[in-house]
């Protein structure tokens, strides 16, 4: 009888082994599974971040006529200024 028993153990030890190993297959694959969907996601997200920069940028951006409007403005503070005396 003991080696009717140490027959069913070993069977059931390897049928856990095989478990365990299945389990850690899915384990290893759902990892996969979310580290891809995670790099899927930041990859969309840096898609979309130039083009804010982009927009931003336009946003912010100083044209050629702001430029003059600008050294108008400080040349003729800058006459206003001289014109000014300090007592």
């Amino acid at each position: 009888m003991t080696n009717e028993y140490e027959h069913e153990i070993d069977e059931d030890y390897e049928n856990l082994e095989k478990e365990i190993e299945r389990i850690q297959d899915e384990d290893e694959f759902e990892q996969l599974r979310l580290l891809e969907e995670e790099e899927d996601y930041f990859n969309q997200e840096e898609d979309h971040v130039p083009n804010f920069l982009q927009d931003s940028a336009e946003m912010n951006a100083i044209r050629p006529e702001d430029l003059d409007e600008l050294g108008e403005s400080s040349a003729a503070g800058a006459n206003r200024n001289s014109n000014v005396s300090l007592c």
